[in-house]
């Protein structure tokens, strides 16, 4: 009898902790919510680094040489930003088809674009000349842009997708937790009512002798 009560209390201790608040479950969650912050704007998605880029070719044009210091700043920021929490989620557990999204779709046309920005774009506004430097925006970073935005709105889906099974699992589990506390209470009442009848009956029998 004692096997059994200890053996219902510890069922029910590993389902609570398997989908409470800071359990397993809610710890991907939190990585999931955690992962499209980052890839929507920014750190993951450059759409502000492409933007600063359209504004380091107009700052050329207009030979605004404090605006260029500026912009070249917050670049070099995002592209740190983008860094560090490409090796945050480097390190972070996540299902294979979500990371190999994440990697081939975003973080691989990201680290491309900051190659470009950093080398033949740089080197045409170092130059001072706005007209190749806009150029190379439209033939170059642009299409590397367009195929990062399509693999930031894949890995969102994927990553919100993922997020909406594990809330589900969440509500699974609570509800299967309900009905196991249930037939604990239950078990623990016929525990009692055994107990009870057993400790009774010897008593009414020698009464009656």
């Amino acid at each position: 009898m004692v096997a059994l009560v200890l053996g219902l209390l510890v069922l029910n201790d590993w389902l609570v902790s398997q989908s409470q608040i800071g359990g397993p479950l809610y710890e991907e969650i939190d990585h999931s919510h955690a992962l499209v912050a980052d890839l929507l704007p920014p750190p993951l998605f450059v759409v502000e680094a492409h933007e600063l880029a359209h504004e380091l070719a107009d700052a050329t044009s207009e030979r605004d040489d404090r605006r260029l210091l500026l912009i070249r700043a917050r670049l070099a920021e995002l592209q740190a930003e983008f860094e560090s929490r490409q090796r945050y989620w480097n390190q972070v557990a996540l299902p294979e088809p979500l990371r190999r999204t994440l990697s081939s779709r975003v973080q691989e046309s990201a680290a491309q674009y900051f190659r470009i920005m950093n080398g033949p774009f740089l080197a045409v506004i170092n130059k001072g000349d706005a007209l190749e430097a806009r150029q190379l925006l439209r033939d170059t970073l642009q299409p590397v842009f367009l195929r990062h935005r399509m693999g930031v709105l894949e890995a969102v889906y994927a990553v919100r997708t993922y997020t909406e099974a594990l809330e589900q699992e969440v509500r699974t589990r609570r509800s299967k937790l309900a009905w196991r506390m249930a037939l604990f209470g239950l078990a623990l009442l016929g525990a009692a009512g055994l107990l009870l009848y057993l400790w009774c009956m010897p008593r009414v029998l020698a009464g009656r002798a």
